[in-house]
Formats: C-alpha cells, sequence, structure tokens
C-alpha cells in the first residue's frame, strides 16, 4: 500500500501534499499527459492552481504520468495516520487531537491504535529526521 508510494511522494515533494492527492483522487487508473507549455486554462492548471501546474511543468513537462488505482485513499489514511502519530508524539491528548483535526475522539483512538509496530517505528525516525531542520 504506503510502501509502494514512490510517485506519491515524488509528486507531493514536488507540488505538495494537497496538490499531490487532488490529481491522484482526479486521474485515479489513469494516465495523464504533462505538457511542455505553461497554460492557465489547461485542466491540471485549473485542478491544482497554476503555481502548482507552474512546478510540476519543471520536473515532468513533456511526460505522461501514471496515476495507480485506488492510491489516493490508501495514501491519505496513512498519512493522515502519520499526521496523528505525530501530534501524540508531541504530547499531544486523545481528545486534543481530535478537536484539532476535526475527528471523533473515538476515531483517533482507532486510528491510532491501528499501526503497528513497525509503522511506529518508521515513524519516529521520520520525525527525528524532521526535528533536525
Amino acid at each position: 500500500m504506503f510502501e509502494n508510494s514512490k510517485i506519491f511522494i515524488e509528486i507531493a515533494s514536488v507540488i505538495d501534499r494537497d496538490g499531490a492527492f487532488l490529481l491522484f483522487s482526479e486521474f485515479c487508473n489513469r494516465r495523464v499527459y504533462v505538457p511542455l507549455v505553461a497554460d492557465p486554462e489547461h485542466r491540471l492548471s485549473r485542478l491544482i492552481g497554476f503555481q502548482r501546474f507552474e512546478r510540476l511543468l519543471e520536473f515532468y513537462a513533456g511526460d505522461t504520468l501514471e496515476f495507480p488505482s485506488g492510491y489516493a485513499a490508501s495514501v491519505h489514511r496513512k498519512i493522515e495516520g502519520q499526521d496523528l502519530m505525530f501530534l501524540r508524539s508531541k504530547g499531544f491528548t486523545i481528545g486534543a487531537i481530535a478537536a484539532k483535526v476535526k475527528m471523533s475522539k473515538r476515531s483517533v483512538y482507532y486510528a491510532l491504535r491501528s499501526f503497528t509496530l513497525k509503522d511506529r517505528v518508521s515513524m519516529s525516525h521520520t520525525f527525528e529526521q524532521l526535528s533536525l531542520f
């Protein structure tokens, strides 16, 4: 699932996570050609915004991007969970996390509980690396 998300991470690092979610949600299980010239009226530009579109062109102009099926939802769940784990690692209570992310306390509790030890260890390394900056 998330371990095969190199393309999502790559695109998110270029345009940002929200823009990547928009692309993956819209073009699930399809191929999309990225044009050579920035046109504000292009469907990609209208979907993700012109600034993101320009950044996308810097890296992928003339390429065809392939978006796997069912991918956006699974990646979103995993990243949402990482956000919850990050807040929890910073000392937020389940109630405070629920209020911050607009979820019920029960949903936050079950989402945090669903992570395996392997997930928690890999996330803690990511948090440690991020705190170095």
